[in-house]
Protein backbone atom coordinates (compact mmCIF):
# COMPACT_ATOMS: atom_id res chain seq x y z
CA UNK A 1 0.00 0.00 0.00
CA UNK A 2 0.96 3.43 -0.89
CA UNK A 3 0.43 6.57 0.71
CA UNK A 4 -1.62 9.25 -1.02
CA UNK A 5 1.13 11.68 -2.67
CA UNK A 6 3.47 9.16 -2.98
CA UNK A 7 4.65 6.48 -5.40
CA UNK A 8 6.12 3.42 -5.38
CA UNK A 9 9.09 2.90 -4.65
CA UNK A 10 9.17 5.85 -2.28
CA UNK A 11 10.00 5.58 1.07
CA UNK A 12 8.17 8.75 3.83
CA UNK A 13 10.95 10.87 4.98
CA UNK A 14 11.62 9.89 8.84
CA UNK A 15 11.27 13.40 11.68
CA UNK A 16 14.13 15.12 12.22
CA UNK A 17 16.64 14.18 15.39
CA UNK A 18 15.03 17.58 16.57
CA UNK A 19 11.47 17.20 16.27
CA UNK A 20 11.38 13.66 18.08
CA UNK A 21 13.67 14.79 20.73
CA UNK A 22 11.17 17.97 21.35
CA UNK A 23 8.03 15.50 21.29
CA UNK A 24 9.97 13.14 23.88
CA UNK A 25 11.07 16.33 26.05
CA UNK A 26 7.27 17.61 25.72
CA UNK A 27 5.83 14.43 26.77
CA UNK A 28 8.42 13.87 29.55
CA UNK A 29 7.60 17.34 30.87
CA UNK A 30 3.36 17.34 30.55
CA UNK A 31 3.87 14.58 33.38
CA UNK A 32 5.44 16.87 35.88
CA UNK A 33 3.69 19.41 38.86
CA UNK A 34 4.07 22.51 38.36
CA UNK A 35 1.18 22.40 35.80
CA UNK A 36 3.89 23.25 32.64
CA UNK A 37 2.28 24.72 29.54
CA UNK A 38 4.12 25.72 26.28
CA UNK A 39 5.51 28.89 25.63
CA UNK A 40 4.22 31.39 23.00
CA UNK A 41 6.12 32.21 19.69
CA UNK A 42 5.87 35.86 21.26
CA UNK A 43 7.27 34.66 24.72
CA UNK A 44 10.33 32.60 23.15
CA UNK A 45 10.88 36.34 21.74
CA UNK A 46 12.88 37.20 24.99
CA UNK A 47 15.65 34.57 24.33
CA UNK A 48 16.02 35.31 20.65
CA UNK A 49 19.66 35.67 20.80
CA UNK A 50 19.94 32.31 21.77
CA UNK A 51 18.19 30.67 18.82
CA UNK A 52 15.85 29.42 21.26
CA UNK A 53 12.86 27.73 19.21
CA UNK A 54 10.89 25.71 22.19
CA UNK A 55 10.11 25.74 25.35
CA UNK A 56 7.59 24.94 28.41
CA UNK A 57 6.44 26.96 31.86
CA UNK A 58 6.36 25.59 35.11
CA UNK A 59 6.27 26.66 38.65
CA UNK A 60 8.19 25.57 41.35
CA UNK A 61 7.60 26.31 45.50
CA UNK A 62 10.58 26.68 47.41
CA UNK A 63 8.89 26.34 51.07
CA UNK A 64 6.67 29.48 50.74
CA UNK A 65 8.31 30.96 47.82
CA UNK A 66 6.97 30.13 44.21
CA UNK A 67 9.64 30.15 41.24
CA UNK A 68 8.58 29.98 37.19
CA UNK A 69 11.38 28.43 35.25
CA UNK A 70 11.22 28.14 31.61
CA UNK A 71 12.84 24.99 30.16
CA UNK A 72 13.53 26.19 26.43
CA UNK A 73 15.79 24.28 23.82
CA UNK A 74 17.02 25.69 20.31
CA UNK A 75 17.11 24.19 16.87
CA UNK A 76 20.52 21.97 18.13
CA UNK A 77 19.29 20.35 20.49
CA UNK A 78 18.90 17.31 21.81
CA UNK A 79 22.97 17.66 20.52
CA UNK A 80 23.21 20.87 23.07
CA UNK A 81 21.68 20.90 26.23
CA UNK A 82 18.19 22.96 26.76
CA UNK A 83 18.43 25.98 29.47
CA UNK A 84 16.29 26.37 32.13
CA UNK A 85 15.58 30.61 33.19
CA UNK A 86 14.23 32.61 35.83
CA UNK A 87 10.82 34.49 34.54
CA UNK A 88 11.14 36.62 37.14
CA UNK A 89 14.28 38.93 35.87
CA UNK A 90 14.82 40.81 38.71
CA UNK A 91 17.29 38.22 40.18
CA UNK A 92 20.09 39.58 37.71
CA UNK A 93 22.75 40.58 39.81
CA UNK A 94 20.64 40.00 43.28
CA UNK A 95 21.51 36.03 42.77
CA UNK A 96 24.40 34.41 41.57
CA UNK A 97 25.01 32.58 37.87
CA UNK A 98 21.89 34.69 36.29
CA UNK A 99 21.70 35.93 33.73
CA UNK A 100 20.13 39.26 32.26
CA UNK A 101 17.82 37.16 30.65
CA UNK A 102 17.30 35.26 33.53
CA UNK A 103 18.84 32.35 31.86
CA UNK A 104 20.87 30.32 34.74
CA UNK A 105 24.59 29.26 34.30
CA UNK A 106 24.27 25.44 35.18
CA UNK A 107 26.79 23.55 33.15
CA UNK A 108 30.13 24.50 31.63
CA UNK A 109 30.95 25.16 28.58
CA UNK A 110 31.21 21.85 26.16
CA UNK A 111 29.73 20.19 28.77
CA UNK A 112 28.69 16.39 27.34
CA UNK A 113 24.88 15.15 27.31
CA UNK A 114 23.06 11.98 26.79
CA UNK A 115 21.53 12.45 23.29
CA UNK A 116 19.52 9.56 23.87
CA UNK A 117 17.24 10.31 27.26
CA UNK A 118 15.91 14.06 26.75
CA UNK A 119 13.80 13.69 29.67
CA UNK A 120 16.71 12.86 31.47
CA UNK A 121 18.59 15.51 30.46
CA UNK A 122 15.78 17.93 31.17
CA UNK A 123 15.33 16.61 34.92
CA UNK A 124 19.20 16.91 35.35
CA UNK A 125 19.36 20.06 34.34
CA UNK A 126 15.81 21.40 36.77
CA UNK A 127 17.59 19.35 39.55
CA UNK A 128 20.14 22.01 39.42
CA UNK A 129 18.18 24.61 38.52
CA UNK A 130 16.42 24.11 42.19
CA UNK A 131 19.11 23.39 43.76
CA UNK A 132 20.98 26.47 42.02
CA UNK A 133 17.90 28.78 43.24
CA UNK A 134 17.68 27.40 46.98
CA UNK A 135 21.08 28.32 48.13
CA UNK A 136 20.28 31.76 46.34
CA UNK A 137 17.19 31.91 48.51
CA UNK A 138 19.27 31.02 51.58
CA UNK A 139 22.13 33.40 50.60
CA UNK A 140 24.22 30.06 50.73
CA UNK A 141 26.31 31.18 47.49
CA UNK A 142 26.55 35.00 47.72
CA UNK A 143 30.43 34.42 48.23
CA UNK A 144 30.05 33.27 44.46
CA UNK A 145 29.50 37.24 43.38
CA UNK A 146 33.19 37.70 44.84
CA UNK A 147 35.28 34.72 43.32
CA UNK A 148 33.29 35.80 39.84
CA UNK A 149 33.21 39.48 40.61
CA UNK A 150 34.60 40.90 37.33
CA UNK A 151 32.15 38.85 35.20
CA UNK A 152 29.30 40.52 37.48
CA UNK A 153 30.91 44.24 37.06
CA UNK A 154 31.13 44.07 33.40
CA UNK A 155 27.00 42.95 33.76
CA UNK A 156 26.62 45.60 35.86
CA UNK A 157 27.56 48.69 33.79
CA UNK A 158 25.06 49.88 31.64
CA UNK A 159 24.91 50.76 27.75
CA UNK A 160 25.07 54.31 28.26
CA UNK A 161 27.94 54.75 30.84
CA UNK A 162 30.69 56.46 29.46
CA UNK A 163 34.24 54.30 29.01
CA UNK A 164 37.09 55.01 31.65
CA UNK A 165 40.49 55.31 30.89
CA UNK A 166 42.90 54.78 33.66
CA UNK A 167 46.55 56.26 34.47
CA UNK A 168 46.23 55.08 37.82
CA UNK A 169 48.58 52.95 39.95
CA UNK A 170 46.62 49.50 41.02
CA UNK A 171 47.75 49.43 44.14
CA UNK A 172 46.14 50.43 47.96
CA UNK A 173 45.29 52.36 49.85
CA UNK A 174 42.29 54.41 49.10
CA UNK A 175 42.82 57.81 47.41
CA UNK A 176 42.13 61.40 46.23
CA UNK A 177 43.05 61.07 42.22
CA UNK A 178 41.74 63.37 39.35
CA UNK A 179 38.99 62.88 37.01
CA UNK A 180 39.20 64.61 33.07
CA UNK A 181 35.38 64.23 31.52
CA UNK A 182 34.99 64.06 27.93
CA UNK A 183 32.54 63.85 25.82
CA UNK A 184 32.27 60.58 24.54
CA UNK A 185 34.97 59.27 27.06
CA UNK A 186 36.22 59.85 31.00
CA UNK A 187 40.60 59.63 32.09
CA UNK A 188 41.74 58.97 36.05
CA UNK A 189 44.72 60.01 36.65
CA UNK A 190 46.89 60.74 39.96
CA UNK A 191 47.30 63.59 39.63
CA UNK A 192 45.95 66.49 37.57
CA UNK A 193 49.71 66.80 35.93
CA UNK A 194 49.28 63.38 34.33
CA UNK A 195 45.87 63.87 32.26
CA UNK A 196 47.48 67.29 31.18
CA UNK A 197 50.27 65.19 30.05
CA UNK A 198 48.36 62.37 28.53
CA UNK A 199 45.66 64.36 26.75
CA UNK A 200 48.42 66.57 25.44
CA UNK A 201 50.05 63.32 23.75
CA UNK A 202 47.21 62.19 22.90
CA UNK A 203 45.31 64.40 21.03
CA UNK A 204 48.70 66.52 19.96
CA UNK A 205 47.65 69.39 21.80
CA UNK A 206 50.56 70.11 24.49
CA UNK A 207 49.54 73.70 24.97
CA UNK A 208 46.12 73.19 25.54
CA UNK A 209 44.53 73.08 29.23
CA UNK A 210 41.78 70.58 30.31
CA UNK A 211 39.55 71.00 33.53
CA UNK A 212 39.49 67.73 36.29
CA UNK A 213 38.11 67.12 39.25
CA UNK A 214 38.71 65.53 42.18
CA UNK A 215 37.54 61.84 42.59
CA UNK A 216 37.82 58.55 44.96
CA UNK A 217 39.79 55.54 44.02
CA UNK A 218 38.17 53.03 46.78
CA UNK A 219 40.37 50.30 47.18
CA UNK A 220 38.92 47.49 48.43
CA UNK A 221 40.54 44.29 50.07
CA UNK A 222 37.86 42.14 48.90
CA UNK A 223 35.32 42.40 46.06
CA UNK A 224 31.62 43.76 47.55
CA UNK A 225 29.35 40.09 47.57
CA UNK A 226 26.81 41.97 45.36
CA UNK A 227 27.73 42.95 41.69
CA UNK A 228 25.74 46.09 41.34
CA UNK A 229 27.17 48.33 43.79
CA UNK A 230 26.86 51.45 42.94
CA UNK A 231 30.17 53.45 44.04
CA UNK A 232 28.50 56.97 44.37
CA UNK A 233 29.67 58.63 46.85
CA UNK A 234 26.67 58.17 49.47
CA UNK A 235 27.02 54.47 48.51
CA UNK A 236 30.32 54.47 48.95
CA UNK A 237 30.12 55.75 52.70
CA UNK A 238 27.77 53.13 53.61
CA UNK A 239 29.82 50.06 52.15
CA UNK A 240 32.61 51.80 54.09
CA UNK A 241 29.90 51.99 57.19
CA UNK A 242 28.37 48.56 56.94
CA UNK A 243 32.33 46.62 56.72
CA UNK A 244 33.42 48.81 59.50
CA UNK A 245 36.17 50.11 57.27
CA UNK A 246 37.81 53.29 58.39
CA UNK A 247 36.73 56.03 55.69
CA UNK A 248 39.93 57.84 54.28
CA UNK A 249 40.40 61.29 56.01
CA UNK A 250 40.31 62.78 52.35
CA UNK A 251 37.00 61.65 51.82
CA UNK A 252 33.84 64.07 53.69
CA UNK A 253 30.42 63.43 54.59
Amino acid sequence: MVADGMHEGMTAIPETRFEQAKAELAKWIANRPGGPRSLATAELRRYSTRGIVAGWRLKVTFDSTEVELDLLVNTEWPFSPPRVALVDQSRFLRWPHVERDGVLCLLPGGAGINITAPGDVAARLLGDACQLIEDCISGKNQADFQSEFLSYWDWSILAAQQPIYSLLRLEPPSRSVRVWRGKNWYLVGEADSDIQSWLGNRLDKRDAKWSTEPAVLAWLAVPPMQANIHLQQVSLFSYWKRKHLTRPNFLTS
